[in-house]
């Protein structure tokens, strides 16, 4: 139900202790546009979980003097070197057609023109939103506020009603769990070196990767899958078993094959190799997401080993500041 007078609200840092209130914030937005929930608490208390997560300054909670929570948005600028502000923010459905989106957006765009300063001097910087395509509303405002879409993403599935075909092998490369913690920093180093070659990209540091992919609640690092030549890490999926969105779906974090490794069919094993562990426990159907225009032909890859394009995101900018863009525009040499 709408609200039906001008609700009076204040903004304020969010604090560990609002956790709750702000994943169900975000999961009736996100009821209300598309029919799916897009968060839990564990995951969001990963993400404020980093040591360099600043609630003062990053955070944006929207609430009524009662309490309760109506808006909320965020910032993240810790990539190096800065060249996207990424933000994201949502208004709960009851108190949409107000106003409230658009002081959001506004108290956003604010916020990341402070972090300018971080970025070098010959830097582009632009903050950035990615937002379902089904959110049409939320589209419209954005293009009105000078945003322009840059890339298309797709979640692609693939249906586990049967079983998947059995990997190829491929010689010299056995499939297995990583063994954590000996092989962490080696699948850190292994993700960098194949995502170097992906549009937009810029490394995550250690810490960051190992509070993600190591320290999260669901972590399960034998559901992380390596490709092996001798002691060589060749490709990987990071999976875990569950997404907020679906319990029956499970979920490639990461897939990559590293550059010397490339085009020997690693990446197709990989996926069968992941498809056949998730039918066997049971699971209805396995998801990704993928660049539409990826610059090393994952989407093909992808169709061919089964999947789907399911859904698509969109990457809407605002530039803040004119320059040269950092992120991967090519393949890199």
């Amino acid at each position: 139900m709408t609200a039906k007078v001008k609700v009076t609200y204040r903004v304020r840092p969010a604090t560990m202790d609002d956790l709750p209130k702000v994943v169900a914030l975000m999961n009736a937005a996100q009821l209300a546009d598309v029919g799916e929930v897009v968060i839990d608490e564990a995951e969001l208390r990963t993400e404020w979980s980093d040591p360099k997560h600043n609630f003062a300054e990053d955070t944006f909670l929207f609430e009524t003097p009662e309490g309760t929570a109506i808006a909320y948005g965020d910032v993240y600028d810790r990539r190096e070197p800065l060249t996207r502000v990424f933000s994201w923010g949502r208004v709960h459905p009851d108190y949409r057609g107000q106003g409230i989106g658009t002081h959001l957006l506004e108290i956003l765009e604010e916020r990341a023109q402070k972090s300018i300063v971080k970025a070098p001097p010959h830097a582009r910087v632009a903050i950035a939103q990615g937002i379902d395509s089904r959110h049409t509303a939320f589209i419209k405002m954005l293009e009105d506020r000078g945003y322009s879409l840059i890339r298309r993403f797709y979640q692609m599935r693939i249906e586990l009603d049967q079983k998947p075909p059995d990997p190829q092998p491929i010689e010299g490369t056995v499939i297995r769990p990583m063994r954590f913690p000996e092989e962490a920093q080696a699948l850190f180093e292994a993700d960098i070196e194949s995502f170097r070659d992906h549009w937009g990209f810029q490394p995550m540091s250690w810490e960051e990767f190992e509070l993600f992919f190591f320290k999260r609640e669901d972590t399960k690092t034998d559901q992380y899958f390596l490709a092996m030549d001798g002691d060589q890490i060749a490709g990987f999926s990071v999976c875990v078993e569950k997404t907020p969105e679906d319990p029956d779906m499970a979920w490639v974090d990461i897939l990559g094959v590293r550059r010397p490794w490339r085009r020997r069919g690693i990446a197709t094993a990989l996926l069968r190799h992941t498809f056949n562990f998730y039918h066997k426990m049971g699971k209805k159907r396995v998801g990704l997401g993928v660049d539409a225009e990826s610059l090393t032909g994952a989407v093909g890859v992808y169709e061919n080993a089964g999947m789907s394009a399911h859904r698509v995101w969109l990457r809407y900018e605002k530039e803040l500041r004119p320059g040269e863009d950092l992120g991967v525009q090519t393949l890199q040499d």
